[in-house]
């Protein structure tokens, strides 16, 4: 099992056609999904143990850590985004020897400042996309 380190992951907004990386990412954490779980026990059900089947996915947050600059036009266009409330496209591409990619439409649903020390720190700020569908794989 091939093994990878983390440095060098991407995240990109679309522009046009054209996907431009967003500069000073610090950290970024994302997730496939989370099924909904519908219960559907009933009074025959074997055990007394409740029975589920799976409903709906919904898409989890992508959060990126910024290590902030007002000036920046990638950062000034997610904070944009996030005023607008309108959807865009967004890829992430993974520091692996194939650079896999996901792809997927989301709001920017937060624009915040998560840590700004008096001492010792960077100013920051944390972006939360919100998926509004699936996201595309491709490796």
């Amino acid at each position: 099992m091939a093994k990878f380190a983390a440095k060098g992951i991407q995240l990109a907004h679309l522009t046009g056609s054209t996907y431009t990386t967003v500069v000073g990412l610090e950290s970024l954490s994302f997730g496939l999904g989370t099924t909904e779980q519908i219960d559907v026990t009933t009074h025959d059900s074997a055990g007394s143990y409740r029975e589920f089947v799976s409903g709906l996915i919904e898409a989890d947050d992508v959060t990126a850590v910024l290590v902030y600059d007002p000036a920046n036009a990638t950062q000034e266009f997610l904070r944009a985004q996030h005023a607008a409330g309108t959807a865009n496209g967004y890829k992430i591409t993974l520091p692996d020897s194939g650079n896999a990619t996901f792809t997927f439409s989301a709001n920017v649903t937060v624009w915040s400042s998560p840590d700004n020390p008096v001492s010792g720190g960077a100013l920051k700020c944390s972006v939360t996309l919100k998926p509004t569908g699936a996201m595309t794989f491709a490796a």
